[in-house]
């Protein structure tokens, strides 16, 4: 039968242990015995639900290393680096801590502190990695319940802003590049007319190349760097017309393995100068540049979410909040055309001077 037993200490706070069969299994300490007991009642609760009490001792950086082996026996090998990378987070803010002492509250903390210097999808991302690791450890009897369910992200630094390439820079743009090396402009163009993610790009044959009934390349599957390929983004494969002005460039990429020439961001920055040519955008940028000429240019909503391979419709809002959308603009015309059918002018003070 177990049972806890609370005691003042000389500095005046109260440490609990819980005891079994003569032998303590936990103890912690406390600012108040209120709060010594309620955390010997949890603690009763837990182990008469099956939680090892002293598993429940290990430190969180120990668990780790066990979870990661066996993580990459269960994820894809690209969202088991990034869990990787992302628990070294979760060593240095907690990893001297016993795994039953994280609470809901260290969690909140931990994000928090995270929130001054990181943007919310990367803390969406830790989060999910933290829930992850605590759901893990609540299978195995450790803990009692995951800390991580319930605790909201905080507000966190805004998302990059957009910069993509209007259509006279890009052009203006890609007379340079071309000038620079022809292979690394054919493949900026290509992008910037597609919409591709870099790593989709990446992972296109010539057997993805269909020519009729219209040029179109066949986006399914995507190969970030370092990674074995897998599927797009969605889960879904998608059809992209070609343009006719990234058609020739494409034809002469027929016999190679791949259609991209280049293998790695960083070979094509070097090979475009990119640092000094790109007016400080991201080769993410040429993507949006895509989407964005094609909403500015007349392309409805739910064909260029289409080629852009978002699943829902939901992610366009973000383009259209950075160009406003068609309804936007005949409004505004309306509102003209109606201010100068009625006669109305802007009366400025120097007018009545």
């Amino acid at each position: 039968m177990a049972s806890v037993v609370t005691h003042r200490l000389p500095s005046g706070k109260w440490n609990a242990r819980i005891r079994q069969h003569g032998q303590q299994l936990t103890s912690h300490t406390f600012d108040t015995k209120r709060q010594a007991d309620d955390w010997g009642r949890r603690q009763l609760t837990a182990l008469a639900g099956g939680v090892d009490l002293r598993a429940g001792r290990s430190l969180v950086s120990d668990l780790l290393d066990e979870w990661l082996a066996f993580r990459v026996l269960t994820v894809a090998h690209k969202t088991f680096q990034t869990d990787r990378n992302l628990a070294r987070w979760a060593r240095v803010a907690m990893g001297q801590l016993q795994v039953a002492q994280v609470t809901s509250g260290t969690i909140a903390d931990e994000l928090a502190a995270h929130a001054k210097t990181k943007r919310s999808s990367t803390l969406l991302r830790y989060r999910a990695v933290l829930r992850a690791f605590y759901g893990w450890c609540t299978q195995r009897g450790y803990i009692a319940a995951n800390p991580v369910l319930g605790v909201r992200i905080p507000a966190s630094m805004p998302p990059d802003d957009m910069a993509p390439y209007s259509r006279e820079e890009l052009e203006q743009h890609l007379g340079a590049w071309w000038n620079l090396d022809q292979d690394a402009a054919g493949l900026v163009e290509f992008i910037a007319a597609t919409g591709l993610r870099w790593s989709e790009a990446r992972a296109l044959t010539p057997s993805d190349l269909r020519m009729v009934p219209a040029p179109a390349v066949i986006v399914s599957r995507a190969q970030p760097e370092g990674s074995p390929l897998k599927g797009t983004k969605s889960g879904k494969s998608r059809r992209v017309p070609l343009p006719a002005h990234v058609v020739p460039w494409v034809i002469t990429r027929m016999n190679a393995r791949y259609i991209a020439p280049i293998r790695s961001v960083k070979a094509l920055h070097r090979r475009l100068d990119w640092a000094n040519t790109s007016d400080g955008r991201r080769i993410h940028d040429l993507r949006h540049t895509a989407i964005t000429l094609w909403l500015t240019e007349g392309v409805d909503m739910p064909t260029a979410r289409h080629w852009a391979g978002h699943a829902d419709l939901t992610t366009m809002t973000r383009y259209t909040g950075y160009l406003g959308t068609a309804a936007d603009a005949a409004a505004i015309d309306l509102i003209n055309k109606t201010r100068v059918h009625a006669g109305y002018t802007i009366h400025r003070k120097e007018d009545a001077c």
